[in-house]
């Protein structure tokens, strides 16, 4: 809503706001990839790029290049390995954004 007086650090990132929903699906994703879920993971991939601000989204080569090793872990146990052992990429820094981490 209103961040005319408000405190939420949040209402600095208004050119992010449209993006959320790819950040935070990409955030659930990694997660369930971690998790070994891969079938998971692969759907909310395409739920990522199903959004409609999609196109413009800032980090979609982040998310592309993490979108093939998803593709790849479906029918590769060593990619998924790979995969469920990765660090978050986008995890680390993008929530921060937001919310006023360090």
């Amino acid at each position: 809503g209103d961040c005319t007086e408000s405190k939420d650090v949040s209402c600095g990132n208004r050119p992010h706001w449209p993006h959320n929903l790819e950040g935070f699906f990409f955030f659930f994703s990694e997660y369930e990839a971690r998790s070994g879920n891969i079938p998971r993971s692969a759907e909310l991939v395409a739920r990522v790029r199903s959004t409609p601000s999609y196109a413009t989204w800032p980090f979609r080569s982040d998310f592309e290049e993490y979108a093939s090793v998803v593709e790849a872990a479906k029918s590769d146990p060593a990619a998924a390995a790979k995969l469920s052992s990765r660090a978050s990429t986008f995890a680390s820094g993008s929530c921060r954004i937001c919310h006023g981490g360090s």
